[in-house]
């Protein structure tokens, strides 16, 4: 996995700079912190499926390219409305994780626990679940992105046959560069000047870049698996 998505990348080193260097100014000049970042992180999902499915490459001379080696428009509204309901499936599968530990009084003071701690203890507990959901359910991405079968059926029948791949791909890959991502960004004395803050916000993209490059990676490769053998 890690080699492949290594490879993509550096294969279309154009696509990835352009969308860091528009999310570093977009959230910059908007102070809509996170919106941009999702949606640049849907576009990094999709183009990423399609170069590694499809075998589309994009240059300096045309990065972000809506037609694709198909002739046919680039997905992008269809692939992010179904990424924004799986956004939004992760988002409460972190959240009752830290229910869960707030129940059990593992977020309390009195335990020595502090800020970045929890958050890595919710990450850690939640992340195994969100595999086993997105390695269920989550080729109906990948699908998406080349206009393949996107139905919750097919999605099942995929799920079941790459399960056991799926998972540690996506715990070794994305999961755990999103709890490295965590940490660093609490333990790096960053400050609050603009220098600071630019320095922060380009790390978070290209945290952002790297989460959805091996996330899109890990779904892609469970797709072709299922599909193609």
């Amino acid at each position: 996995m890690f080699s492949l998505a290594l490879s993509t990348l550096k294969r279309n080193i154009a696509l990835y700079a352009v969308v860091c260097l528009a999310v570093v100014m977009l959230e910059s000049i908007m102070q809509a912190v996170g919106l941009v970042s999702l949606a640049f992180a849907a576009l990094v999902m999709l183009y990423t499926h399609r170069m590694i499915q499809m075998g589309e490459t994009h240059p300096w001379s045309d990065p972000l390219s809506t037609k694709g080696i198909d002739g046919r428009n680039v997905p992008i509204f269809r692939y992010t409305l179904r990424l924004t309901a799986f956004f939004l499936l992760a988002i409460m599968t972190v959240t009752g994780a830290f229910v869960v530990l707030s129940g059990l009084d593992l977020l309390s003071t009195e335990t020595g626990a502090t800020p970045i701690s929890e958050t890595l203890l919710g990450l850690g507990l939640a992340l195994p679940i969100i595999a086993l959901l997105f390695g269920l359910i989550g080729t109906v991405l990948p699908a998406s992105a080349e206009r393949g079968d996107t139905s919750l059926g097919r999605a099942l029948s995929r799920g079941r046959a790459t399960l056991g791949s799926f998972v540690p791909r996506f715990l070794v890959g994305p999961g755990l560069l999103t709890l490295l991502g965590t940490a660093l960004m609490a333990a790096l004395p960053f400050g609050t000047g603009l220098i600071g803050t630019t320095l922060a916000l380009i790390l978070s993209t290209l945290l952002m870049e790297g989460i959805a490059l091996l996330a899109a990676t890990a779904l892609s490769l469970a797709y072709i698996e299922a599909e193609r053998g």
